[in-house]
């Protein structure tokens, strides 16, 4: 199991310029755009979060608004820089391309919320879904991404295993 993370903000106005984060360049053509909520929406123009790294797809919608993309891998780089050689996070569903239903979650339509695994102790190469226990589970590193999503002030909804929670916050509590 991973992560989930919800990113605020619903559509932008036609021509109005997406949040986009240092070093990230946004694609050309039309801006993506939200449109309605997370689990009654649609996604337009919907650009693949790209393939960058510290970041592992694992799956084919992967679809996402400029904003989403960009803070997932703002939180990442952190991670990455805070921790050199860390290995690529895992990233599952995100939207379609244009939104819409994406069985079997209620949310993922609007290309604002992404399914993400979890940073683990010894990940594995090439890197895949991992069942992540208290075990395994690489606090720091995940924490880190947490509080960076956190941080942006842009982040609504992390959701999180509830074991894996007891264990983040005890490495918060530190």
């Amino acid at each position: 199991g991973g992560a989930e993370g919800t990113a605020g903000g619903g559509a932008r106005p036609a021509g109005e310029q997406a949040f986009v984060s240092p070093g990230c360049v946004p694609p050309p053509g039309p801006v993506p755009a939200s449109v309605n909520s997370p689990s009654r929406g649609q996604l337009q123009h919907g650009q693949a979060i790209p393939n960058v790294p510290g970041i592992a797809l694992m799956k084919r919608h992967v679809f996402a608004t400029v904003e989403t993309a960009a803070l997932l891998i703002d939180a990442v780089d952190q991670v990455r820089e805070d921790f050199p050689g860390t290995t690529p996070l895992p990233i599952g569903n995100a939207s379609r391309k244009g939104g819409g239903r994406l069985r079997p979650h209620a949310s993922h339509q609007s290309g604002r919320d992404v399914d993400a695994g979890y940073y683990v102790k010894q990940p594995e190469d090439p890197p895949r879904w991992q069942v992540t226990t208290k075990r395994n589970l690489d606090a720091a590193r995940t924490w880190k991404l947490f509080e960076a999503l956190i941080a942006s002030g842009r982040v609504e909804y992390i959701f999180a295993d509830h074991r894996i929670q007891r264990e983040l916050h005890r490495h918060a509590k530190g």
